[in-house]
C-alpha cells in the first residue's frame, strides 16, 4: 500500500509573494471516498496518476491524502466546499476506477493534512470492503482525528442538526457526550458496511466504539432506533451539503434549478455507501423516511438561490418548494425499491423533473393551471 499526502504548503506556492490562505470557521469541506480500480495498474502508471492528482489538487488549493493498495484507492480531500464537491464529481466519473463509495462528507474547522508531504509504505488489507470498513472505524487511521472536529459539533448549530437531535433519546450537550454519539454512529456504519444490518446491535456497537453499553442506551432505545438515526444522520449531512452548495451554484431559470435539485437528490439516494445492495434496500425500505422538516429547510435555501439568480419566484411559496422536493423523494423511493435501474434513464428523470415543476407552477393533472 502506498500513502501519499499533499499539503497546504504546496498550495501556498501558487500564491503571490506575501499571500496567505484565509479560511473562515467551518468552511473546509472534508471528503473521504474509496473505490476499486477498473483494471490493474503498474506501479509506474500508478505513481504518474498520483503525481497528476497532486499537481491538480495543489492548483485547486486541495489538501489531503491518497491511499493506494492492491485493487483499491482511498482518498481524503480537503478544501473549499464548492471546489471539493466539484472535484469529487469529476473523480466519480473517472473510468479508471469503479464502485466509488463516499465514506465521509462534512464541513470542518481546519485541515488535518495541511502540512503533510511524504510517501510511506504500509500493510495491505484483505479486500476493498474490509479496507472501507477500517476507514470508518472510530479508531481508523484516516478518520479518528476527524471525529471531534467533524462530527455532531459541525451540526449542533444548524437547523438540520436539530432535526438529527430529535432522533436521539437525549440530545448530547457536553463535548464528551457528543463524542460518544459520534463514536456510536461511526461504529454502527462500520458494522453495517462490514457485516450487514442484520449483525447490528447496541452491544456490538458499544464494543466496536469502545464505550459502555449503558452509554449507548442513553441515546438510543435499541437497534431499531439506532438504524433510524444512522439513516437520519446521512440525510442531514446530505441536506447540509446541498444547502451549502445552493449558496454558490447558479441557475438560469426554474427548469435548470429543477434539474439540479432532482439530480442532487437522486445521486444521494443512489449512493449505497459501500453497503451490499440487499442490505441497502432493506435499510432504505424500512428505515428511510422523507425528512419533512429538512424539506422546509431546503425549500428556503432554494428560494434564496432563486432570488440570488434573479429567477422570478414571488408566485412560488415555500410550501410549494417543500412539496416539490417531497414529491421527488417519494417518486424516487418508489422507483428505487422496485426497479432502481430506471432512475438512471432520461425518461424517468424527466418525469420526476416534470412533477417538480408542476408543483411549482400549480399545474393540475391535465397540465392546465387550476382556476
Amino acid at each position: 500500500m502506498l500513502q501519499i499526502s499533499y499539503g497546504l504548503a504546496s498550495a501556498r506556492r501558487l500564491l503571490p509573494p506575501g499571500g496567505v490562505v484565509v479560511e473562515g470557521p467551518m468552511m473546509i469541506r472534508c471528503l473521504v471516498y474509496c473505490s476499486t480500480v477498473s483494471e490493474p495498474l503498474p506501479s509506474e502508471r500508478l505513481l504518474d496518476l498520483v503525481s497528476h492528482a497532486e499537481t491538480k489538487n495543489r492548483q485547486l488549493g486541495i489538501t489531503g491524502r491518497i491511499v493506494c493498495e492492491v485493487g483499491s484507492f482511498a482518498q481524503v480531500l480537503e478544501g473549499d466546499p464548492e471546489i471539493t464537491g466539484r472535484l469529487f464529481r469529476t473523480i466519480e466519473a473517472d473510468t479508471r476506477h469503479k464502485h466509488v463509495v463516499l465514506l465521509f462528507d462534512r464541513l470542518v474547522g481546519e485541515r488535518s493534512y495541511a502540512d503533510w508531504g511524504q510517501v510511506t509504505p504500509g500493510a495491505t488489507e484483505a479486500n476493498q470492503e474490509s479496507f472501507a470498513a477500517s476507514l470508518l472505524r472510530p479508531t481508523g487511521p484516516l478518520l479518528a482525528q476527524q471525529v471531534e472536529k467533524t462530527g455532531l459539533f459541525s451540526l449542533m448549530d444548524t437547523r438540520a442538526g436539530k432535526v438529527l437531535m430529535n432522533a436521539l433519546r437525549v440530545p448530547p450537550r457536553q463535548r464528551r457526550a457528543v463524542q460518544t454519539v459520534d463514536q456510536v454512529f461511526m461504529a454502527a456504519e462500520a458494522i453495517i458496511l462490514r457485516d450487514g444490518a442484520g449483525k447490528l446491535s447496541l452491544e456490538g456497537v458499544a464494543h466496536e466504539a469502545n464505550i459502555t453499553l449503558q452509554a449507548a442506551y442513553r441515546y438510543f432505545d435499541g437497534t431499531e432506533s439506532l438504524l433510524r438515526a444512522v439513516v437520519r444522520r446521512r440525510q442531514v449531512l446530505a441536506l447540509n451539503a446541498a444547502v451549502e452548495d445552493l449558496r454558490t451554484v447558479t441557475f438560469r431559470d426554474e427548469v435548470e434549478l429543477a434539474h439540479w435539485a432532482v439530480d442532487m437528490l437522486l445521486s444521494r439516494l443512489l449512493r449505497t455507501g459501500g453497503v451490499h445492495a440487499p442490505t441497502y434496500r432493506f435499510i432504505f425500505r424500512n428505515y428511510h423516511e422523507i425528512l419533512h422538516d429538512g424539506m422546509w429547510i431546503f425549500a428556503e435555501a432554494l428560494r434564496g438561490a432563486m432570488i440570488r439568480c434573479a429567477i422570478p419566484c414571488d408566485h412560488i411559496s415555500d410550501a410549494q418548494l417543500a412539496m416539490a422536493m417531497s414529491g421527488v423523494g417519494a417518486a424516487a423511493k418508489t422507483v428505487l425499491l422496485r426497479a432502481p435501474e430506471l432512475l438512471a434513464t432520461p425518461e424517468v428523470r424527466s418525469a420526476i423533473v416534470a412533477g417538480f415543476l408542476g408543483t411549482l407552477r400549480g399545474l393540475g393533472p391535465t397540465g392546465s393551471r387550476p382556476v
